[in-house]
């Protein structure tokens, strides 16, 4: 029986049954590895995601970056916290991170500390050192070497970085920090130290954020970041630009005794809640330009002179144009022509200019709301005092397109600085606004449809351009110095109430001077003339005989 199945496969009448189930043995096992199961058939198996999490936290681990499709489903872009921790204590290079779902908290108060020597001028040692300690103090600080760049992603968990009362046991980032684009939950940056740039915008803070006693070496970067529950900022160090411009505060802002050391720019930035300034310091200039805020605890003493740099912005735009335009090897006039468009025929758009009027008045009406009444004074008394200094005028140039200027128009003498005309490009011009008197004369110049056509729309067009704000010449320097001395150096512009007492006061002391000293003059004058005239009148009487008349008129008189 043996024999004949042998003899049966070696005649090869069972070779397709031993096909069948000889030769896919070694697939079937094939099939049954944990790796190809994953990287080609089941890669949503249980076993293919603990394989692709092994991959990307070995990547992680190698400084690798982790930049996840959007459109990915949110467990495919899943990262635990534990492996980003692992990755900065093995000192990576780099943590770069983009469009992933980070759960666990995320804490970088890990591996070694160090003794940080703290000078007792660093923002937060005071609460470290006693009262009566003058000499740096020894803290331990955790070491983070590494750059950080979570963008567009989530974070599930708490960020840590830091203990809000607790000083000793900080945070330093010696590299450049960012979360821009990232949601994030319950933040802990207290005492953290920047060394390098910090972006936080376009992020979300859905808890609390807290930054308090931080130290931001490098420029800020809050742009269009969210907080949703209260921001502690409070005793925060800025040493260089803090950008905070179209935030939004929806619970308190905490701004309480923070140095700002260099430019801070709040504009368009919301203050739903309290914003509370109280102590803060600025050493560069504050853009409040459209910022909105229902309570803003400040006082006049901390913004005196931060406040007018939105005066030269203007200018500043204007240069950048005139360098843009020498880098082109053009002027700015042609170079406006060639590269805006009609329907942006304005020297400058409404967004470069900064009503500064606003930012002052809106201050006023903050002070008078939150009972500050002498910040209220001092903050209309300095802009009524330079209310003369920049006088307004309707700048800018408008352009419209002629296909040809006509033959018989000659642009007149006087006019020949503002209205001009361009072949190459076809483009009308002309500078400030024109009044109805100037109209005219261009409409008269010529009868061509097309021409007058544009000369209308220039007209139009020019009566809308903003008012930038500019300085004028020694007539306005005049007029500025006339009016503080009728209205500031009397009154203060009505803020000023012992003045006007103090000028009276002035006033009758000086006439009551002049007043003095002229009297004895007048005196010894009239005794004068009355001894001459009795003197003339008995030495001229024929008829005075008496000796004893004469004896008592003459020891009267002299």
């Amino acid at each position: 029986m043996l024999r004949s199945i042998l003899q049966s496969i070696h005649s090869g009448s069972f070779l397709p049954l031993l096909l069948l189930f000889v030769v896919p043995s070694p697939c079937l096992a094939h099939t049954v590895e944990p790796e190809d199961i994953t990287t080609v058939e089941m890669p949503g198996k249980q076993a293919g995601a603990a394989y692709a999490d092994k991959n990307l936290q070995d990547s992680l681990l190698k400084g690798e970056p982790a930049h996840f499709p959007k459109d990915l489903p949110q467990k495919e872009r899943t990262i635990e916290a534990e492996w980003i921790m692992k990755a900065l204590e093995d000192g990576v290079e780099r943590i770069d991170i983009e469009n992933a779902v980070i759960t666990g908290n995320l804490d970088f108060r890990i591996g070694k500390t160090y003794h940080v020597k703290i000078d007792e001028r660093e923002p937060g040692s005071d609460r470290v050192m006693g009262p009566g300690i003058n000499k740096p103090v020894v803290e331990d600080t955790h070491i983070i070497s590494t750059t950080i760049s979570i963008k567009d992603s989530m974070i599930s968990g708490m960020v840590l970085a830091g203990e809000p009362w607790r000083s000793s046991d900080r945070v330093e980032f010696k590299k450049d920090v960012s979360f821009r684009g990232t949601m994030l939950g319950e933040a802990e940056f207290a005492w953290a130290v920047f060394n390098g740039g910090v972006d936080f915008s376009w992020a979300m803070f859905e808890g609390g954020a807290s930054f308090r006693g931080a130290v931001f070496k490098g420029k800020s970067d809050f742009h269009i970041t969210t907080f949703q529950d209260r921001a502690d900022l409070s005793r925060t160090t800025f040493k260089d630009e803090a950008d905070f411009s179209e935030s939004t505060f929806q619970g308190e802002a905490n701004f309480f005794g923070a140095a700002f050391r260099n430019d801070v720019d709040f504009s368009l930035a919301v203050l739903e809640g309290e914003a509370l300034f109280s102590g803060a310091s600025f050493g560069g200039n504050v853009n409040l330009r459209l910022t909105s805020y229902s309570g803003l605890q400040i006082s006049w003493r901390q913004l005196k002179g931060r406040l007018d740099r939105p005066l030269r912005v203007v200018f500043d735009a204007l240069e950048k144009l005139r360098e843009e335009a020498r880098a082109n090897g053009k002027d700015i006039e042609s170079f406006l022509q060639d590269e805006w468009p009609k329907g942006k025929g304005v020297l400058m758009e409404d967004n470069y200019f900064v009503p500064w009027k606003e930012v002052y008045m809106r201050l006023v009406k903050d002070f008078a709301y939150t009972g500050e009444k002498g910040s209220k004074d001092d903050a209309y008394y300095h802009f009524r005092y330079l209310r003369p200094i920049f006088k307004t005028r309707r700048l800018g140039t408008v352009y419209e397109k002629v296909a040809r200027l006509p033959q018989e128009v000659k642009i007149p003498d006087d006019l020949s600085a503002r209205l001009g005309y361009n072949p190459e490009t076809g483009h009308l011009s002309f500078k400030g606004v024109m009044s109805r008197r100037e109209r005219d004369r261009l409409l008269h110049l010529s009868h061509d449809g097309p021409y007058r056509d544009a000369v209308e729309s220039l007209y139009e067009r020019s009566r809308q351009l903003p008012e930038y704000i500019v300085r004028h010449g020694w007539w306005e320097k005049t007029q500025e110095w006339a009016q503080y001395i009728c209205f500031g150096l009397t009154c203060g512009y009505g803020v000023r109430p012992l003045r006007p007492l103090a000028t009276l006061g002035a006033l009758i002391s000086v006439f009551a001077l002049i007043y003095f000293s002229k009297k004895p003059r007048l005196t010894t004058s009239l005794e004068k003339k009355t001894k001459r005239r009795a003197d003339i009148r008995i030495r001229t009487s024929p008829r005075c005989r008496g000796t004893s008349g004469y004896t008592t008129v003459s020891t009267s008189v002299w």
